[in-house]
């Protein structure tokens, strides 16, 4: 995971934050444009397909995003007719999004990972003549099935023409201590107790010399049971 991008900066927030010191240090103002509230549902195969390739599959109502980790950009976009998941990447019409799942996923199945609430706030950063320079955008994700501690993140985004502004804001950003994440969906997903990547499909067995050859079949047999349950909801 070493993609670079220096037009997106995306830190994780404390309760002590304040939009309005960051103001105060500054020559620029914070105008609110909008906030909202969204369901999303993350995918990814049972072996980490995606996420082994810095990549994101998340659901929005019947909406499909495809994100790099790092970079926090988007790949690809695509919209249905039908709320109904996909299954396989031959299962979405020709797309873009299509095209780098096929490439990614072969025939591994999506499966639901983890689902988010998500409350969104935009501010447009203005400097003294009142042009818009930067965006700040305020996440917070929390899992909807259990009652974990939301997982809050700033993130900001830069605009053509105002790359010097955009570095201005980023160093006071750092000034106040905040801790730089590659992405909060990853981070909510840690913080629910899953470990992406965690998983192989490819047998993982250890047998010692002093046992004998039954001892070691059963061994190999219950393991083969263990990966053949492991793979069962992604390739059925």
């Amino acid at each position: 995971m070493n993609s670079r991008n220096n037009g997106i900066k995306t830190y994780k927030l404390s309760d002590s934050f304040d939009i309005n010191e960051i103001s105060e240090k500054s020559n620029f103002s914070f105008l609110f444009d909008e906030s909202s509230e969204s369901l999303k549902t993350l995918f990814d195969t049972f072996d980490w397909r995606l996420y082994k390739n810095d990549l994101i599959l998340i659901r929005e109502n019947k909406s499909y995003y495809l994100y790099n980790l790092n970079s926090n950009r988007e790949f690809a976009k695509l919209t249905l007719k039908s709320q109904k998941l996909p299954a396989f990447s031959w299962n979405f019409p020709e797309s873009g999004l299509k095209k780098k799942l096929t490439e990614h996923l072969g025939v591994r199945a999506l499966i639901p990972i983890i689902d988010l609430t998500e409350n969104l706030k935009i501010f447009s950063i203005l400097n003294d003549d009142q042009k818009t320079v930067a965006r700040l955008y305020f996440r917070s994700v929390r899992h909807r099935k259990k009652i974990n501690p939301n997982i809050s993140s700033l993130t900001l985004s830069s605009l053509r023409g105002y790359e010097d502004e955009f570095s201005q804001i980023n160093k006071i950003l750092l000034s106040e201590g905040l801790t730089r994440i590659n992405n909060i969906y990853l981070e909510t997903i840690k913080s629910s107790g899953i470990n992406p990547g965690g998983y192989s499909s490819k047998l993982n067995i250890k047998l010692g010399t002093e046992i004998t050859s039954l001892e070691a079949v059963k061994i190999i047999l219950k393991q083969l049971v263990e990966t053949i349950k492991l793979n069962e909801e992604g390739i059925k």
